[in-house]
């Protein structure tokens, strides 16, 4: 039997600069076709304009979906594995070398923290756990921490 739990975690500033960017870019390169074409001839005609504009709109809408493509978390309890996956990566913990699941704030001081904040996010959790007699941990973004820590809470019963 297998749980699967979805999170939709805050985007990373990164893809937000470029979502801003890409629309600021196609909003400017629109707006400024129509001016012209109000003052002026119009610069596309019939067929062109169309396929403009569309294509234009078709853009955002992608850039959206990408934008829900790279904030997915998925957490999946596979027998005794608790399965953090993302995107790119995915982190197999064993169920046993879980030790605590924390509510990670601007005051959290690990290795690193400062630079994850700055480049994420403010609102995160640690999963943290033990492997060869070694500290690790597992920083997951989101919206809604306290939701997110109380499902993973009830999964592997910490």
């Amino acid at each position: 039997m297998s749980i699967n739990f979805q999170e939709q975690v805050r985007s990373p500033s990164w893809v937000y600069l470029l979502l801003g960017l890409f629309l600021g870019l196609n909003s400017a390169i629109a707006t400024g076709i129509f001016i012209v074409g109000i003052i002026n001839e119009p610069i596309f005609q019939g067929l062109q304009a169309y396929i403009f504009y569309l294509s234009f709109f078709g853009s955002a809408i992608i850039c959206f979906y990408l934008l829900v493509y790279f904030t997915i978390v998925k957490i999946i309890l596979e027998k005794d594995n608790l399965v953090i996956s993302t995107r790119k990566k995915s982190k197999k913990i064993h169920l046993d070398s879980v030790t605590k699941v924390l509510n990670f704030t601007n005051e959290t001081n690990y290795r690193g923290a400062s630079k994850f904040l700055a480049l994420f996010c403010t609102k995160a959790i640690i999963v943290s756990y033990k492997k060869n007699d070694k500290d690790f941990y597992v920083i997951i973004s989101t919206n809604n921490p306290d939701e997110l820590i109380k499902k993973i809470k009830e999964i592997i019963n910490v």
